[in-house]
């Protein structure tokens, strides 16, 4: 029988963010952007769109290193989203 390896874990070289002014943010604005892409630093919106890339590309230009770049659901589910 072969043994496999797993992978060896890196530890994460980014520091933490903590995104609770922008969860807090969707929750009082984001019903305004159903079906949109936003891009938000902090309590901050640096963007809303059908496309996330320019509004990624224009918040990074800005001086937004790790902007939080979210897609508000149509249906009310789960939003989507993460940091680049």
């Amino acid at each position: 029988m072969s043994e496999k390896t797993l992978p060896s874990v890196r530890p994460a070289t980014l520091p933490h963010i903590d995104r609770t002014l922008e969860l807090q943010w969707l929750s009082e604005h984001g019903a305004e952007y159903v079906g949109q892409w936003v891009v938000l630093e902090g309590d901050r919106l640096l963007g809303a769109g059908s496309n996330p890339e320019p509004l990624l590309k224009q918040a990074r230009a800005s001086g937004c290193a790790r902007p939080l770049v979210v897609h508000v659901p149509e249906n009310g589910g789960p939003v989507t989203g993460g940091w680049l």
